[in-house]
């Protein structure tokens, strides 16, 4: 038995690591193609826009992941219903809350705008950065579910055809369409909003929409809660220094710094 444990724990994590291989390879591939066709100054904005919008995805989690996958498995032997109900409670709070939370910050973009950026940037830009979040939030908590029913394979699908659709979507709004940064955060969007759908597709059978599980929403919260001080501990952590590169030398120089910072993928790599 516990041989078997160790060759299924080989085999998943073998298959997890080879697709976060691919995923990353292919995002730094693309490094070259993206200091073409965006000058440093609207690399620097783009790399300021995604930490910004990477805090709203921070509190859209609110350890939910984590509640996920403990109330997942304390479940199991209760059936597949009651799983199904926690998962579903999980997926109304991220549609309900996110959906307020992305017109919250589309209203305040103004002031990020205002505040933030040496040249101002289109709104639209935040609106597609912040409701991008949105369906990343939701398309990770559908890989979440086949991580915890254990098919890496989908899971390794579902996350290297994000990010080879989202690497596609870019080249077509940015070289042919013309959007410029725009269109790096439409290409983004759509690649996480049709990602999103498949995901759940996968795993359709948890998904029971018959009624509201607000239920579930305290006991969910209480466990996850918790873990919010920590996601953004780590948050600022890893996101200081853009905020200091910016604020002292501006969106040119955080461009330059954001290309350097991207080479450490090679070590990620490893």
């Amino acid at each position: 038995m516990k041989l078997t444990t160790l060759s299924r724990l080989f085999n998943d994590s073998l298959i997890y690591g080879i697709g976060g291989i691919l995923a990353k390879g292919v995002a730094f591939l693309t490094i070259p193609i993206y200091t073409h066709i965006f000058s440093t100054s609207e690399f620097g904005r783009i790399e300021l826009i995604s930490v910004i919008s990477s805090f709203f995805s921070a509190i859209l989690t609110m350890g939910l992941d984590s509640a996920q996958s403990m109330y997942f498995f304390k479940h199991k032997n209760d059936g597949r219903d009651i799983q199904s109900n926690i998962i579903s409670a999980i997926l109304q709070w991220r549609i309900i809350i996110g959906f307020i939370l992305v017109i919250i910050v589309t209203i305040t973009s103004p002031l990020i705008n205002k505040y933030f950026f040496d040249e101002p940037v289109s709104h639209i830009c935040f609106i597609l950065a912040f409701t991008n979040v949105f369906f990343c939030q939701l398309l990770v908590q559908s890989t979440e579910v086949l991580r915890l029913l254990f098919k890496p394979w989908s899971y390794i699908l579902i996350t290297f055809s994000q990010t080879i659709l989202g690497a596609l979507f870019i080249l077509l709004f940015v070289i042919y369409f013309d959007y410029n940064i725009k269109g790096y955060f439409l290409g983004l969007l759509m690649s996480s909003a049709i990602m999103a759908v498949v995901g759940w597709i996968f795993v359709r059978k948890y998904i029971n929409f018959r009624k509201y599980h607000f239920d579930w929403w305290p006991k969910l919260l209480r466990f996850g809660a918790p873990l919010v001080p920590a996601s953004l501990g780590l948050y600022f952590m890893s996101s200081l220094d853009r905020w200091f590169v910016q604020y002292f030398h501006g969106n040119e120089a955080l461009g330059l710094y954001a290309l350097g910072a991207k080479f450490s993928m090679l070590m990620s790599l490893a």
